[in-house]
């Protein structure tokens, strides 16, 4: 009994010491055309760098196709956890909101504060760098609704239209 409190507590206390950065931007921002007469892109040096300071892998531009090929009202959250250590995260809520011109996703970031110095600047980087500032900010605890799997399938209703988001993990639970 005292194990199981302990390790409740433990697990509680970990989240508290998780620092959270959440924005919305268009999901251009995380590749780069390599030039203006070529429909050829690359990860975003940028967030690739992100995703190295999180020990995270990520098929950004499958991630970047697939959201470009699908339908309007439709999107999962997508979720992706580091290999080497369980704090750290990146979410992608990619709903394409039927009215939405500027291809907008929401990106959440999740990391301990040993990593926090970097991973606020090269996300600050990101979102500063947009011509779009539609949101930002930082803290602890937000993220939680968009990442708690007990909240999914999340109903979307559009004009009598329905759409059930999922919440995808990855890499997935053994």
């Amino acid at each position: 009994m005292l194990q199981m409190k302990t390790t409740r507590f433990n697990e509680v206390k970990n989240r508290m010491q998780t620092y959270q950065f959440l924005m919305a931007i268009p999901i251009t921002e995380l590749v780069t055309y390599i030039d203006d007469d070529s429909d050829e892109y690359v990860e975003d040096p940028v967030f690739m760098d992100l995703r190295k300071a999180l020990d995270i892998d990520i098929p950004v531009t499958t991630i970047y196709e697939r959201y470009l090929d699908v339908p309007v009202h439709s999107g999962d959250v997508l979720m992706y956890a580091s290999r080497s250590h369980g704090d750290h995260f990146v979410v992608l809520d990619t709903y394409r909101d039927p009215v939405d011109q500027l291809d907008l996703i929401r990106i959440g970031f999740g990391c301990t504060k040993e990593k926090v110095a970097v991973v606020r600047q090269l996300v600050r980087q990101l979102y500063d760098r947009s011509d779009t500032f539609i949101h930002y900010e930082e803290g602890q605890y937000f993220l939680q609704k968009l990442i708690d799997n007990t909240a999914y399938p999340k109903t979307i209703e559009y004009y009598g239209n329905v759409f059930r988001q999922r919440l995808k993990t990855y890499p997935q639970p053994v």
